[in-house]
């Protein structure tokens, strides 16, 4: 299942909308937030980023799913960097 923008309420009922967020019939979830600016390792908002992603995860995991990975995908860059949180 591919849900798009799906919104989110999290633990502390702000909205969060991540950009792609896929269940696999096995259950696990996949996240995927695409970015179209700077993808260097040392841009300060890579860090912004992952966090954000981050924080997309662990809701889903609240939510019950305990096998949740995220990505950040930089398409024009042609790169996906994995986030591990």
């Amino acid at each position: 299942k591919v849900l798009n923008e799906v919104e989110i309420i999290d633990t502390r009922g702000a909205v969060i909308r991540p950009d792609r967020v896929i269940i696999k019939p096995s259950g696990e979830v996949i996240i995927v937030d695409y970015k179209f600016g700077s993808c260097e390792e040392d841009d300060s908002s890579l860090n912004r980023y992952r966090r954000q992603v981050g924080h997309y995860m662990n809701q889903i995991r609240r939510m019950g799913y305990s096998k949740v990975s995220g990505y950040l995908w930089y398409p024009f860059a042609d790169k996906i960097i994995m986030v591990s949180y």
